[in-house]
């Protein structure tokens, strides 16, 4: 199975983030975090987040409720892109 949660990606342009400065949203309010300082942190938010609301839910493998992450930077348009739950199918051999 790849993701278990839909994730939303707000990129922003901001023309005086010379370097991309990224956060989450808080989980249930309309707030956002601190800047996450390294690419592994973000991954590592996306995995304990989604394994933190999946337990909450007794155990289920997927949800509806997404992940929501901010990104701005100078170099990118403003662009929401969402990456809705997946799986990871293997092919049957004929």
């Amino acid at each position: 199975m790849g993701t278990r949660r839909p994730l939303l990606v707000q990129m922003q342009h901001d023309p005086d983030a010379l370097e991309p400065r990224i956060s989450f949203q808080d989980e249930d309010a309309e707030s956002f975090g601190a800047v996450v300082s390294s690419h592994a942190a973000v991954s590592e938010i996306i995995r304990e987040r989604t394994a933190a609301h999946l337990r909450q839910l007794g155990g289920k493998a997927v949800s509806a409720k997404p992940i929501v992450m901010r990104a701005q930077f100078a170099y990118c348009p403003n662009l929401t892109i969402i990456d809705t739950p997946g799986f990871i199918l293997k092919a049957g051999r004929k």
